[in-house]
């Protein structure tokens, strides 16, 4: 650029005065050129680099940059709030909004009046009396719950009948207790609150609500567990209820079911102190209908004793214990009608304590008996017997033999429905099967053994029995083989498997035969005692006329001993020293048949046979 151009004062307003060549060669002297950055392959100027970027668009893109990097910086913090939140909500739904959750519990008991007494007309549901006082006895309970901290969770309650003696009030409430308060309100807690209540009450100048009419006894309030279902089936009872007191002494026959109703319920009540026993005898050799007979005064399931179905061919007569005064029936209809398919009856009876001691004789037999109180009759739900047995020496083991029931062992976080055992501190529950079974309890540092029975639940069943004796600890079976499984002595060899796991036949030599002694040679049993040496040196003929050790193929004679011949009974020849092989013999009704000696034998009950020779 000259130098004229240089000096010159260079403005819009000389522009427009300024030549128009001259000028403009000035003026685009006078701009500033950015410089081009240099080509990546390391051109200078006067190279073909790329074309330069406005420097705005670098500053944009730091401070897009800026903002990324502020953000990252910023991330952490907002996880931990997120973090923070998530746990508060958590904590809010499962510790605030959880425990609004409630349930409903429901509660059945009864509760004695002193100052009033039973009259017949509160035992008939539809008469005015009955619901004249139920409609006050419902006030009064509403007000003792009420007056204590369950008050707070009352949901509804209802008196449904009445027993004998001081008025006793039969009821259930319902309380809505939150989930987590559940476990903490047992009966036996319900039970503590409503007594207290009612101790605190007792001596105050103004008596409390429910005392207004009501002198109540704390010390006969009763509180059971139940559950709505109960409640339902309790319902659907009571429009054919019908309630019976049984006297000392008494035999009641129950009034038979109205076959307009589909269910019934008897309510049964005895004195104080006395156990209420049921008979229940099926009349018809086939129905459908259902029995049910609870430890309470209405259909607890908690409280459930047993149950029959259909008229039993099995136990066609059975007879159930409960554990106090006061028991349930409910009858439901099957799918026809049956007319008076059984019959009941119900009378009280005396508690029966089962807790013996007993000192055994050395001798190897059944010695005794051990049963549950009123055997046969279901044993109590409340049942606890203790038997403390006695052996004269160690020498002998103590051995306990069931009929169709054995005992097994169970957890103990799993109760026994069919009755506890405790044996030498070993846990064992009973089972009812179909077999015999032997329990053998070896006595090792003490002579005396003790046995314990408990019902441990409401349903309990038929009555329990079981025989002892004793039994030689160094050898339990002589000539016999123990079973295992079932604590039996059962015939070894015989071809019969008597154990169930089938070891009495395993490794047998000489099976269901006789055994040579001299050399192991198998005799058919036939073949033994009959005159002929089989045996190279006649040991199948020894002994034939003698006693002999009992075995598995020897005759037991009257006097318990036993005798070599397999087969000795009414075959003419007196084998047992007694005779009594011989007796209960009679001729035969018919010929036995073309034999190839002079006579046909004797046999028992007329059955004909040949003899052998």
């Amino acid at each position: 650029m000259s130098d004229s151009c240089a000096s010159s004062a260079f403005t819009v307003g000389s522009l427009a005065r300024a030549k128009p060549l001259s000028t403009l060669i000035c003026f685009l002297d006078r701009m500033p050129v950015a410089e081009a950055p240099q080509a990546a392959g390391g051109q200078g100027e006067g190279g073909d680099g790329e074309e330069a970027e406005p420097e705005g668009m670098f500053k944009a893109s730091e401070d897009s940059k800026r903002k990324v990097r502020d953000h990252l910086r910023l991330a952490p913090l907002w996880l931990t709030l997120v973090v923070l939140a998530s746990g508060g909500f958590l904590l809010w739904y499962f510790l605030g909004y959880k425990a609004e959750v409630t349930v409903s519990q429901v509660y059945s008991g009864s509760l004695r009046v002193l100052n009033r007494h039973f009259s017949q007309d509160l035992a008939h549901r539809e008469s005015s009396a009955f619901r004249s006082e139920t409609a006050k006895a419902q006030e009064m309970l509403k007000a003792l719950i009420t007056s204590t901290r369950l008050g707070a969770y009352y949901n509804s309650s209802s008196v449904y009948s009445f027993g004998e003696g001081p008025l006793t009030c039969f009821f259930w409430f319902i309380l809505q207790i939150p989930e987590h308060r559940q476990p903490m309100l047992s009966p036996e807690v319900v039970r503590v609150l409503l007594v207290q209540e009612l101790l605190s009450t007792a001596n105050l100048s103004a008596p409390a609500p429910y005392r207004a009419e009501y002198e109540l006894d704390p010390e006969g309030l009763v509180i059971l567990e139940a559950s709505v279902k109960d409640i339902v089936a309790l319902n659907s009872t009571l429009g054919c209820y019908r309630y019976s007191y049984v006297g000392q002494g008494q035999v009641v026959q129950l009034k038979r079911p109205d076959h307009l109703a589909s269910s019934c319920l008897w309510h049964l009540q005895g004195p104080e102190g006395l156990t209420l026993q049921l008979r229940l005898e099926w009349m018809l050799a086939d129905c459908r209908d259902r029995l049910a007979m609870y430890d309470a005064a209405g259909p607890l399931q908690g409280r459930l004793i047993t149950s029959v179905y259909g008229c039993s061919r099995q136990e066609p007569v059975l007879e159930v214990l409960a554990s106090g005064a006061v028991m349930a029936v409910v009858w439901k209809k099957g799918l026809y009608s049956y007319y008076d398919p059984f019959a009941l009856s119900v009378k009280p009876v005396a508690f029966q304590a089962c807790e013996v001691n007993l000192t055994l004789e050395g001798q190897l037999e059944t010695q005794g008996v051990l049963s549950t109180p009123y055997f046969p009759s279901y044993y109590s739900p409340n049942t606890h017997c203790s038997w403390h047995l006695t052996v004269p020496s160690l020498d002998y083991g103590l051995a306990l033999w069931f009929d169709a029931y054995a005992l097994r062992r169970q957890k103990y976080d799993l109760p026994c429905t069919q009755g506890q055992w405790m044996i030498q501190n070993r846990r064992l529950c009973g089972l009812r099967t179909l077999q015999p079974y032997a329990e053998r309890i070896p006595v090792l540092a003490s002579t005396g053994v003790t046995i314990t029975f408990t019902s441990q639940t409401s349903l309990t069943g038929p009555g329990v029995q079981a025989h002892y004796g004793l039994y030689n600890q160094s050898d339990p079976c002589p000539g016999e083989f123990l079973c295992s499984v079932n604590g039996l002595c059962v015939p070894a060899c015989d071809g019969v498997k008597d154990c169930p796991n089938g070891l009495d036949e395993r490794n047998c030599v000489c099976r269901a035969t006789f055994q040579c002694q001299e050399d192991s040679t198998c005799i058919p049993l036939p073949r033994v005692c009959d005159g002929q040496p089989d045996c190279l040196n006649g040991s199948d003929e020894e002994r034939c006329q003698e006693g002999v050790p009992c075995g598995t193929f020897t005759f037991q004679c009257a006097d318990r001993s036993c005798v070599k011949k397999p087969n000795p009974q009414c075959d003419g020849r007196p084998d047992c020293g007694d005779g009594s092989d011989e007796l209960s013999c009679a001729w035969p009704r018919r010929r036995c048949g073309r034999c190839s000696w002079a006579r046909c034998g004797r046999a028992p009950a007329g059955r004909a046979r040949c003899p052998s020779r």
